[in-house]
């Protein structure tokens, strides 16, 4: 019993002592990047080196304390960093937001999607890639790189959306022609789907077969 205890309670210091070392590293990255900021040296290696840390850090760890941090970056114009942040926080909504209208880093966007939905489901990849392209058709002004960028999204994405939804939001002076890539993907998508839910049915019913089989086989054998 002693022992339990002892192994549990050692289990709950690692944990909080590697919040509190992934937190205090973020800081002093954070720190590092605010200081270096406010010497003007946005050009310097050493700027460049140190953000590109917090943001790695900021987005394989889940140890760290996001509101904490998120505090500290605010006011500031550590964009990419904030949508990071909001994305640990589920708010993608406010992460594409800066990435798409205050960054307008298209790639940013897409890769923000991609690694955001990492280890999920199907549903949960289709969410955030359609939350993107709303923020690209969903812009006060419709700029023309805004709808070239949902133009490609969805010529190079079209697997990570459902068609049917995607034909809904656009808006009718669309072409066919401007989406013959991602009608030709999504088309495929559907034939691929529709064989593999044969093939799993055919499986079923065989399945079924061998299983009937097995039991008329055994009843013939307990009446021998």
């Amino acid at each position: 019993h002693c022992f339990w205890r002892h192994g549990i309670n050692g289990l709950f210091v690692s944990s909080w002592q590697k919040e509190k070392y992934h937190t205090h590293l973020a800081v002093l990255y954070l720190e590092k990047v605010l200081n270096l900021k406010s010497l003007e040296a946005e050009k310097n290696e050493e700027l460049c080196e140190t953000r590109v840390k917090l943001q790695s850090l900021l987005r394989e760890s889940d140890l760290y304390r996001t509101h904490l941090i998120l505090d500290k970056i605010s006011g500031s114009d550590l964009h990419m960093e904030c949508a990071i942040l909001y994305g640990k926080l589920e708010e993608h909504e406010k992460a594409l937001h800066i990435l798409v209208h205050v960054l307008k880093d298209f790639a940013a966007a897409e890769d923000y999607c991609m690694w955001n939905s990492e280890n999920k489901d199907i549903p949960y990849r289709q969410k955030l890639f359609h939350m993107l392209l709303t923020a690209y058709l969903n812009s006060s002004s419709a700029e023309h790189e805004l709808v070239m960028a949902a133009v490609d999204l969805l010529n190079s994405h079209a697997a990570d959306f459902d068609a049917a939804l995607v034909l809904r939001l656009l808006p009718d002076s669309w072409s066919v022609q401007l989406l013959s890539s991602f009608l030709t993907g999504a088309m495929r998508e559907s034939i691929h789907a529709q064989r593999m839910s044969q093939i799993a049915l055919g499986l079923a019913k065989a399945e079924n077969l061998i299983y009937k089989h097995e039991k008329v086989s055994s009843n013939n054998l307990s009446i021998v």
